[in-house]
This record gives structure tokens, C-alpha cells and sequence, in this order.
């Protein structure tokens, strides 16, 4: 049986290029009214305050996660994306859960951003609340929730293990 290795790289304007063609591909399970350019994502992660993160397994790409300052507690997370492929075996929560500890390290108590419902389930694993339903959101034909991650509690590591348990065999 081959061990999954599982890497979370930073991703930044200076290595953009590197992963650009993956990230735009993963654009593509958007309504096309919602994808973003290059330059957008470019952008972002030249401010200095951003958050990127690529996850890998088995050296492949398998996701990203992208995120900016919307004010000095709060970061906004623009993109969270897993490949197909690989979605539903725990690598969103493994990914999300990177981001979560990058945010905390740059002092943020909270996650915002705005999740399609199929996201949900993962937003509400770390006790993320739902904010407001944006229906047919910038007419896109889909609804999106916006959500808040408060993510200044400490977890209990005999909960955080059970909680860990549980994710894997839900998968």
C-alpha cells in the first residue's frame, strides 16, 4: 500500500507562476460569472498580508487555499478549492485546517467567506456559523452562504483526536 504524503506549500506572487495553470483549472467548477483572472489572483497574493497555501499529495497538486485581510482580526478566505478527484476524503478539512493555523499565526481570531452549500458541511466541522444566504449570487444561477470561522478557541487534543477519528471514517 503506497503512504500518502501530504505537503502544504506557500504559494505567493514570486512562485505564482509555478501553480498558476493549476489554480485557473480548478476556476473551472465555477459558473463562469464567478471566475476570477490571473491578475486577480496574482494580486492578492502580492499583498503582503495574504495567505496562500498549496496542498500536495504524493507531490501532486491536489488544492489551494487563498485569503486577504479584511480588517486587523478578520481574513477573508477568497478560495478554497480541492481537485475533484480527491474531494471527499478529508483533504478540504486538512486544508482548511493549515489555512486555519497560518491565520492564528498572523493573529486573526476570524474566517469569513462566502461557501457554496456543498461546502457547508466542512465549514461547520470547524463550528463555522452561517452568516447570509446570497441567492443567485452576482447571477450566477447559485446560492452561496456567507459563513464565520472563529477560530480563537483552543480545541481540547483528546476532542481534536476523536474529532480527527471521526473525519476519517466519515471519508
Amino acid at each position: 500500500m503506497l503512504q500518502e504524503i501530504i505537503k502544504f506549500e506557500e504559494l505567493n506572487s514570486q512562485n505564482w507562476n509555478e501553480f498558476e495553470e493549476l489554480i485557473m483549472k480548478s476556476q473551472l467548477s465555477f459558473p463562469e460569472i464567478l471566475r476570477d483572472s490571473s491578475e486577480t489572483y496574482f494580486n492578492i497574493l502580492s499583498l503582503s498580508d495574504s495567505i496562500g497555501i498549496i496542498m500536495l499529495l504524493n507531490d501532486v497538486y491536489i488544492g489551494n487555499a487563498i485569503g486577504f485581510t479584511e480588517s486587523s482580526d478578520k481574513i477573508f478566505l477568497y478560495n478554497l478549492s480541492i481537485e475533484k478527484e480527491y474531494q471527499h476524503n478529508g483533504y478540504g478539512y486538512l486544508l482548511l485546517e493549515e489555512f486555519i493555523h497560518k491565520a492564528r499565526d498572523l493573529n486573526y481570531k476570524v474566517i469569513v467567506g462566502n461557501f457554496r452549500d456543498t461546502s457547508l458541511s466542512l465549514v461547520r466541522k470547524f463550528e463555522g456559523v452561517e452568516k447570509e444566504v446570497l441567492r443567485n449570487y452576482y447571477d450566477s444561477g447559485e446560492d452561496f452562504n456567507y459563513c464565520e470561522i472563529n477560530i480563537n478557541k483552543k480545541v481540547n487534543k483528546n476532542e481534536w483526536t476523536r474529532f480527527q477519528e471521526n473525519v476519517w471514517k466519515e471519508n
